[in-house]
Order: C-alpha cells, then sequence, then structure tokens
C-alpha cells in the first residue's frame, strides 16, 4: 500500500535539508582553507625563513624554499612555524623568492594540496 505523505512528514523532511544545508554552508565558509591563506602562510613563513637562515649570503638573485624546508626549521624565536593550514599540500609546496640587494623584491608561490 501507498501511504500519503503527511504535513508533519513534508515539514521534517524540508527542516531536515534546511539544515544539511546550513551545516554545509557553516562548513565551505569557516573549515575550508582557501588557497589564499595557504598562500599568505607560505610567503610569511618564507619570508621568516629567507631572513634567518639565508639573509647574510651574498649574490643571491632567487631562492626556492619548501614545505618541506620549513617544516624542517624554526622562526626567529626558535618556534616551529606555524604551517597548521597547510597540513594537506604536499612537501613540494614552495614560494620562491626573487633577492635584490639582500631585499625580497616579490614572490611566486606553488601550492600543490588537495
Amino acid at each position: 500500500m501507498k501511504e500519503k505523505l503527511t504535513d508533519n512528514k513534508v515539514l521534517t523532511i524540508i527542516v531536515l535539508s534546511l539544515f544539511v544545508a546550513v551545516l554545509l554552508i557553516i562548513y565551505l565558509l569557516f573549515f575550508q582553507v582557501s588557497n589564499e591563506k595557504r598562500e599568505e602562510i607560505i610567503i610569511n613563513a618564507g619570508k621568516l625563513y629567507y631572513e634567518k637562515y639565508m639573509s647574510s649570503v651574498s649574490g643571491v638573485n632567487q631562492v626556492e624554499i619548501t614545505l618541506e624546508m620549513l617544516n624542517n626549521s624554526s622562526d626567529s624565536e626558535g618556534k616551529p612555524f606555524n604551517l597548521m593550514h597547510l597540513g594537506k599540500c604536499k612537501k613540494d609546496t614552495k614560494v620562491t623568492l626573487n633577492i635584490e640587494n639582500k631585499k625580497i623584491k616579490n614572490y611566486k608561490v606553488t601550492l600543490n594540496c588537495n
């Protein structure tokens, strides 16, 4: 026998659908890390890495700093870099810094993240 949908069942289906949609929107807005945020993190860490480990080297025009290099080092205060949002990125994620007169002129980020 076919059962007719009652008003309560229809209302329950609508409420559950809206609840799932709201949860999906919340997840996308708050728990997904954007590529812009990832780029910002690796750029800042790369600049600090350069200043601490490489800025005293003369004649360098370009430096590639990989995520693996950052994971194996620390910032100027001796603390590990905060790379939490890069957890889904592969080790070959990198920032390439272009150097002129021991100063960072510009950079290029290569993200390899899921």
